[in-house]
């Protein structure tokens, strides 16, 4: 590598190697590499050092759409919106109509609604528990079961990771 040709050099090089950093140096007639893998260690015992809940989570940014129908309070009113979310999934799930057009008829979403239930990326904690656990646990392209928060009823569809 050019690093390497530099140390022959005796000019000093600074490289990076599956996040380790290392460098290159001339002592007398060769070239000495430093020791990567007890770099590795110390690296992975600096991680290992760092809380859990304080590192970031992968695949914490997602691009989803919803379908949404709030129903009145009372118990009777909650079942028949359920039915009816129950009835829209059946036509999504058989591919008789597309989540996204089932959105534009029938979602309560003010703002989602409006653009075929796209609600555009979010990240972790931006949503209710219920709704981000549903979120988070779903594929590209699957659509979750129907979830009940405070705000409704909702058929989630993970549209982009």
């Amino acid at each position: 590598s050019d690093h390497y040709n530099f140390a022959k050099k005796g000019i000093p090089a600074i490289f990076y190697f599956n996040g380790v950093h290392a460098d290159y140096h001339r002592t007398t007639d060769t070239v000495e590499k430093i020791n990567f893998e007890k770099m590795e260690k110390e690296v992975q015992m600096f991680y290992d050092r760092i809380p859990k809940d304080s590192l970031p989570y992968l695949d914490s940014e997602v691009e989803l759409g919803e379908l949404v129908i709030k129903p009145v309070v009372n118990e009777e009113q909650k079942a028949i919106a359920k039915q009816k979310l129950e009835g829209i999934m059946e036509k999504i799930v058989s591919g008789e109509e597309s989540f996204e057009a089932m959105a534009l008829k029938y979602s309560m979403d003010p703002g989602s609604g409006a653009r075929g239930g796209d609600l555009g990326f979010a990240k972790r904690g931006s949503y209710v528990p219920e709704f981000e656990a549903a979120v988070f646990s779903l594929k590209e392209g699957e659509l979750s079961e129907i979830i009940e928060t405070e705000y409704g009823f909702h058929i989630i569809k993970q549209l982009e990771r």
